[in-house]
């Protein structure tokens, strides 16, 4: 079947959302500079042994680790490495290194550990970091539209703000965003959006809910109950939506939130329409859209309960 058009326009034309559309489960980030052009898929990537030794120890200790490969057109000189844990405090870490072998000697703690580890190669991080998809070998959806927006944001920051990224999922949702230490997912951004993008940020709220892919710390059924919430309510803070824990029974997912003193049981399932469109640009094989969908939903004042005491309630 011959698909009309790139991935990102067929979504559009089918009326796909980005809701609960972004990485999931997302349990550490980590960003290695890699110069050059990358191949299609970063596992794929001919890295030196000795740190892809270092990525599976890594790996071993946080299997929930997300890899991104980073760089800044014309940069040149030291690698710089970068990582944040979801938990805790929500701080980005960095580290230079000479060249790609030497990242090696990082201790594994410097990166997982709660507290920040001082190592020789520790040197100064963003509070505030954008990573743009611009993985034109991905998709060139991502090379378009990323590219652009890039671009765009680079010269309204500091340079170690925003990077380019290897792929972050979804490029028929390109320019795809990802701010970090927030974790939160954007997509189909455009140069338009960029300046009401950092202003939004330094304000701390999301910029606009048909742009929030979700927060990739948490699995998409809760993501999904989140925005549901978030535009029920009108919430857009960073922290105005707290996640309490998510579990699924009878073809449901049952996601609980605080937001103030007001705690919400949101009750979430999976439904596939029948409206087809390819999930990467070039494919003849078009798939349907899933979406998520809110069936019930409850709140209540008082401690947080959990997924037993909620059940007998909602």
């Amino acid at each position: 079947m011959d698909l009309e058009g790139s991935c990102s326009e067929q979504s559009i034309s089918v009326g796909e959302r980005l809701t609960a559309s972004a990485l999931q489960n997302v349990g550490l980030w980590v960003l290695i500079e890699v110069d050059g052009r990358w191949p299609a898929r970063v596992e794929e990537a001919k890295l030196p042994a000795q740190l892809s030794v270092w990525l599976e120890r890594l790996r071993a200790v946080q299997p929930t680790m997300r890899l991104q490969f980073i760089r800044q057109p014309l940069r040149e000189g030291s690698v710089r490495v970068m990582s944040m844990l979801p938990q805790g405090r929500r701080r980005i870490r960095a580290f230079v290194f000479d060249s790609l072998e030497t990242i090696a000697s990082l201790p594994i703690e410097a990166i997982v550990g709660d507290d920040a580890l001082p190592v020789d190669a520790s040197c100064e991080a963003p509070d505030s970091l954008f990573l743009v998809c611009a993985h034109g070998r991905r998709d060139r959806c991502c090379a378009k539209h990323g590219v652009a927006v890039y671009t765009a944001i680079e010269e309204q920051l500091k340079r170690g703000e925003v990077w380019q990224c290897s792929h972050l999922g979804g490029h028929r949702f390109a320019a795809t965003v990802l701010h970090l230490p927030t974790g939160i997912h954007y997509g189909r951004l455009r140069v338009e959006h960029v300046r009401q993008l950092l202003d939004a940020t330094r304000e701390g709220r999301i910029v606009h809910l048909e742009n929030y892919r979700g927060c990739t710390d948490v699995a998409r059924p809760a993501q999904a109950g989140e925005a549901w919430l978030r535009e029920q309510f009108g919430e857009l803070g960073f922290g105005a939506v707290q996640h309490c824990g998510a579990e699924q029974r009878d073809g449901l997912w049952e996601c609980r939130f605080a937001m103030g003193q007001q705690y919400h049981c949101v009750h979430v399932r999976q439904r596939t329409l029948e409206v087809l469109r390819g999930a990467s640009c070039g494919e003849t094989n078009p798939t349907p859209v899933s979406t998520y969908e809110v069936v019930r939903h409850g709140a209540y004042m008082g401690k947080a309960m959990d997924a037993a005491e909620s059940s007998r309630f909602f």
